[in-house]
């Protein structure tokens, strides 16, 4: 008979020994964190980009200035805050609030509607100008927002190639700045002539 007793107290006890970790492990996570919330690590400045207009800089010839944000991973990112700045708005201080020389990313065109994210393989055009977001070039993997930039910031609402050192041709002409959860990247470009720069 004690041996009985026993023998069911040694069952009992593997079976909480083993159900009891099983359970609390299983209940452990309360939430997910997608690692493309926030993940820059994937999101590259191009190797072009738009900073000069033909003839004098107006208010409509605005969207020749542009910045290219590829998506290089493998899977979507979400780029709901992702901030773009020139090298002028990027050296303010934080209690600067203004509205020049910066945006800031909340959804991007898809077919029929938008989302926060940019798929793997696709390009974020932003442009400086006024603009209808849009979905454009091959297999529809460019996606154009626009930053309406006042025609009080920079030079009649541009705002890059603005920063050139006087005497230096070969200098870096302005500075882009990408921001997403606490990371940054930036690529500077310059080139004496032309109206799209190669960055470096």
């Amino acid at each position: 008979m004690l041996k009985r007793i026993l023998a069911a107290i040694a069952v009992a006890l593997i079976a909480v020994a083993t159900v009891g970790p099983s359970t609390a492990s299983a209940a452990a996570p309360a939430f997910t964190v997608e690692a493309a919330a926030a993940d820059l690590a994937t999101l590259e400045l191009g190797d072009e980009q738009g900073y000069n207009a033909v003839g004098p800089d107006r208010p409509w010839n605005e969207n020749s200035e542009w910045v290219d944000v590829t998506n290089t991973g493998e899977t979507a990112v979400n780029v709901k805050g992702l901030v773009l700045e020139d090298a002028w708005r990027h050296g303010q201080p934080d209690s600067y609030i203004g509205p020049c020389n910066r945006y800031e990313v909340t959804t991007i065109p898809v077919a029929g509607g938008s989302v926060e994210e940019l798929p793997a393989g696709h390009t974020l055009r932003i442009y400086v100008g006024a603009g209808e977001a849009k979905v454009f070039g091959t297999d529809g993997k460019m996606h154009a927002v626009y930053m309406n930039s006042p025609t009080s910031c920079g030079y009649n609402g541009h705002i890059f190639n603005n920063n050139q050192r006087k005497g230096d041709r070969f200098a870096p002409w302005d500075t882009a700045y990408i921001a997403l959860g606490g990371q940054t990247e930036h690529k500077s470009y310059g080139f004496p002539y032309g109206f799209t720069a190669p960055t470096r």
